[in-house]
């Protein structure tokens, strides 16, 4: 192994994340896949920068879907790509809504409701903090106006947003059994799409009889 050539665990270290987080990263399309030498798996400096470039955008509020969405696209996670200057409101991805600020009263209603709701929209990107200030983006951001038309209220919609955000990670840990190949190997992207698109199917078939049920 050369001097550029990165273990998992030394590509930990030099970037300052878990092995855990890495793997979840290479998952989701975030991280080209390393080298393999039987079982042996190795990863390059282009790695390194590729995770500093996610670490940074994070940092800046940046959701991680859009970043996936991003590298899904080919595009530059740098100072070359749209992402960077999304987050400091001098652009957008022409398909992501702009980001809006939550009003506090929203989040004080929102966490008397359901306490830790907010800590789960931030750790799934669809919540974003500067010091005292909240703002919805992606998935949220996206369904705002309509929602709150159709008569619900913001912080019945966070809500709605963190229970599915939980939920995913419950369904996650039910069919990790059946998805993740033998030897702990991490779910191939296209099957995790497909998972994806079956689940976003039955909920969209069923999820409105349930309503309807209730609201009867």
């Amino acid at each position: 192994m050369g001097e550029r050539d990165y273990t998992l665990e030394r590509l930990a270290r030099a970037v300052g994340m878990t092995p855990r987080n890495i793997r979840a990263y290479q998952t989701r399309g975030l991280l080209p896949r390393p080298v393999r030498n039987g079982r042996v798996a190795t990863y390059g400096e282009h790695h390194v920068v590729r995770l500093k470039q996610i670490q940074r955008l994070r940092e800046i509020g940046v959701p991680l879907r859009l970043i996936a969405e991003a590298a899904r696209r080919g595009d530059s996670l740098g100072e070359q790509g749209l992402l960077l200057p999304w987050a400091a409101g001098r652009a957008r991805p022409a398909t992501t809504p702009r980001r809006r600020e939550v009003e506090a009263a929203a989040m004080a209603r929102l966490d008397e409701w359901m306490p830790g709701a907010a800590a789960v929209l931030l750790s799934e990107g669809m919540l974003t903090r500067s010091d005292d200030r909240w703002f919805a983006g992606g998935e949220v951001n996206a369904s705002w106006r309509e929602l709150r038309g159709a008569g619900l209220t913001l912080p019945a919609i966070l809500m709605a947003a963190a229970i599915a955000a939980e939920a995913a990670g419950q369904l996650a840990s039910r069919v990790r059994e059946l998805a993740v190949a033998d030897g702990g190997e991490p779910l191939p992207e296209h099957a995790a799409e497909l998972l994806s698109h079956l689940i976003t199917r039955v909920l969209a078939g069923t999820l409105p009889g349930h309503l309807e049920a209730r609201a009867g």
